[in-house]
Parts: C-alpha cells; structure tokens; sequence
C-alpha cells in the first residue's frame, strides 16, 4: 500500500506518491478526499486510487475528477487489496465513460505494484 487512505471529510491538500513504470513518484500538489486523489499534470487532471497510487483516469478539470471520485466511492471497498468484480469493473468503466475521463490503457489500478515497466504482469 503506497498511502493511507486521506480523511473523508472534505478535499484537502495531501501529499502522496503515485505509481509509475519508474516507481513511486510524490506528488505534493494534490487533493485527495478518501480513497482518491486528485492533481494536474501535463496533459489534464489525474484522478488517483491512494491505496495503491495507481491512476483511475484522466479528466479534462479538477471539478470533474473529484465529482467523479465521490461518485465512485459507493461502488466497492476501495481500500480492499482484491481486484474489483466483473461488475465493479464495469461500473467504474461506465462512470468514467459518461464523465468523459479517460482511462488508461491498462486499468491495473488494483495490482499497480504487479507490474513491471513495460506492462507486462511480474513474473509473464
């Protein structure tokens, strides 16, 4: 687990690391509210799992990446290390499609750490 989870109360600064091909990265710019966070990178606005420091998706405002977050939190116990369900997979895909966040091309967001620089899981 690369961060515990920031309090739910409302979207605060909160500085975490994130997961990339290149290892944990901080990022001190953030918000985060929960299980996720959010900061702005190069290309938009970057909605991150804590737990696990993986990216979820890509919005084009600060304001749709934290609505979408909120909406997500009812979908599963995100703090749960397992992979999401079928259902929840789909859930997740569905609200990230209708608020036009894109999502990466490997949704890993639950086994980030699993993966090795080129994408392939450890071990393939």
């Amino acid at each position: 687990m690369l961060n515990s989870p920031a309090p739910r109360e409302s979207w605060l600064s909160y500085p975490y690391l994130i997961a990339t091909e290149i290892g944990p990265q901080p990022v001190t710019s953030g918000k985060a509210r929960g299980p996720f966070a959010v900061h702005r990178d190069h290309d938009g606005w970057r909605l991150t799992h804590l737990p696990t420091g993986a990216l979820i998706g890509l919005a084009d405002t600060e304001t749709v990446a934290m609505e979408t977050a909120d909406m997500l939190v009812g979908i599963r116990n995100w703090s749960l290390p397992e992979e999401p369900t079928f259902i929840e997979k789909a859930l997740v895909s569905a609200m990230l499609l209708d608020q036009c966040i894109h999502q990466p091309r490997r949704l890993k967001y639950w086994t980030p750490s699993a993966m090795t620089p080129g994408g392939a899981p450890l071990g393939a």
